[in-house]
């Protein structure tokens, strides 16, 4: 594929060390991803959503019966499986994308973040909204209501103060730390398995290579490593990248 090349001296978009992370992670992922879905032939299968309803979408014979082709259809709307239904009356019915068609569009955008690493900065930065959550301060705060629950209780047990005396303060920090604890463990779950953006550069380097030796395996890991979901409503396709 000529177009993913590109010449001229670049200095090194990732670490080696980032490097090694993405290339260990894809070739993780291809054997996980191959067993998940050795019977499907999209790409994009297991990460299309359904922009009305919200359930999830598969490939489907779609068409007249003489002229049929292989679209990805939300489960509302084809009803092949009554566990997977989401809506009654889901309007995603519209402009049904064929396989091929989808995949490509989708491939293209990642073509254009692997061509231009300028495309992948202002990616990142339009979709960058709030700060990451600052889980050094919320150790912080869970460390310091800790520190005061000791103190009182110290207190408490050398008898320099009793318990009536203590009692609602007690309380009152057993209900802060309980929030801290909270916050602390949305904050890292919100943080965990998201792709820095040096790794995602380090994945779309490796698509040209990956295209050229005809890896369907590796273009699927890939693929799904960079995307998180693809949400689709009547030819209208949003993707929800790993990395933003």
């Amino acid at each position: 594929m000529n177009d993913l090349e590109y010449s001229g001296k670049h200095e090194a978009l990732v670490s080696p060390e980032v490097w090694q992370k993405v290339n260990d992670r894809l070739s993780q992922n291809k054997k996980a991803y191959k067993r998940a879905y050795s019977g499907s032939d999209g790409l994009l299968s297991g990460l299309l959503f359904c922009g009305d309803c919200g359930a999830r979408m598969s490939i489907r014979q779609w068409g007249w019966k003489t002229s049929k082709v292989n679209k990805y259809i939300c489960y509302s709307v084809s009803r092949c499986s009554k566990r997977m239904i989401k809506s009654d009356s889901c309007s995603n019915r519209k402009e049904h994308f064929t396989v091929s068609d989808l995949d490509a569009l989708v491939l293209d955008e990642i073509k254009k973040l692997a061509l231009d690493p300028a495309a992948l900065d202002a990616l990142v930065e339009e979709n960058a909204g709030e700060a990451p959550p600052d889980l050094g301060a919320f150790r912080e705060r869970l460390g310091n209501v800790e520190k005061q629950i000791t103190r009182l209780l110290n207190l408490y047990q050398t008898g320099i103060v009793g318990l009536e005396e203590i009692q609602d303060r007690l309380s009152a920090l057993k209900e802060e730390r309980k929030a801290a604890q909270k916050c602390l463990e949305e904050a890292e779950a919100e943080g965990s398995g998201k792709m820095s953006k040096g790794e995602a550069a380090a994945a779309l380097a490796s698509l040209s290579g990956i295209i050229e030796a005809g890896d369907g395996d590796g273009l699927y890991a890939l693929v799904h490593s960079l995307i998180e979901k693809v949400v689709v409503l009547n030819g209208n396709v949003t993707i929800y990248w790993a990395f933003c």
